[in-house]
């Protein structure tokens, strides 16, 4: 936004990234006029995804699955992934998954949590479970082509959830279409690592 720009990051990217500017009073919501750009963007892809700037994927299949997801459910439904911090200490797990279980009672009237509420097989592999969680928000979507177009047919809030940024990751989903997370017991089967560690302070807090 504005000056705020990491150019020499980014000319690593060139030409397969493009560099958006928005001229914006309040940093809280460049991720709602990212969001907007893609949502209304003229041509989507098949796949079309938003993501916070702190989330790292390492799943080559990452897309496929969101794709199976959305045509298993006649595209109703919008797979969410599981955030991880990685732990540097031997006694510990290597992983702390940070979307625990959440209160959120402004949320209610868009989305009531359901343990197996999905289930399947994907690339003909073990069966998995799908819940609809107490915590939706993962910082990060993944729409379909007929779901973005859906989308971009209604009006998108801009507030309803937290604050500008979950509103933006959670609620413009939220409110249109059943957010699904595997499963506890399945959930190494959508991952992504959030790679600024703010939630390890929990663990370790006089480090």
């Amino acid at each position: 936004m504005g000056d705020n720009i990491l150019y020499e990051a980014l000319e690593q990217f060139r030409p397969a990234a493009t560099v958006l500017s928005f001229d914006l009073k309040d940093p809280r919501y460049l991720g709602l006029a990212a969001r907007d750009w893609l949502i209304s963007h003229s041509e989507p892809a098949d796949l079309n995804i938003y993501l916070e700037d702190d989330l790292v994927i390492h799943d080559p299949l990452l897309p496929e699955k969101f794709l199976w997801i959305a045509k298993q459910s006649n595209h109703s439904c919008v797979l969410f992934p599981h955030r991880y911090e990685l732990i540097q200490s031997l006694e510990l797990p290597t992983r702390l998954y940070i979307d625990g279980p959440s209160n959120h009672d402004d949320i209610t009237s868009w989305h009531q949590p359901l343990e197996s509420a999905a289930s399947g097989r994907f690339c003909g592999r073990e069966l998995l479970t799908f819940d609809v969680p107490s915590n939706p928000h993962s910082g990060f979507f993944a729409l379909s082509r007929q779901q973005t177009d859906y989308l971009a047919c209604n009006d998108l809030a801009i507030e309803g959830f937290v604050g500008p940024l979950e509103t933006a990751a959670t609620h413009t989903v939220g409110r249109f279409f059943k957010l699904l997370k595997p499963a506890l017991n399945c959930r190494e089967f959508l991952t992504l690592e959030h790679a600024h560690p703010s939630y390890l302070g929990y663990l370790f807090p006089f480090n």
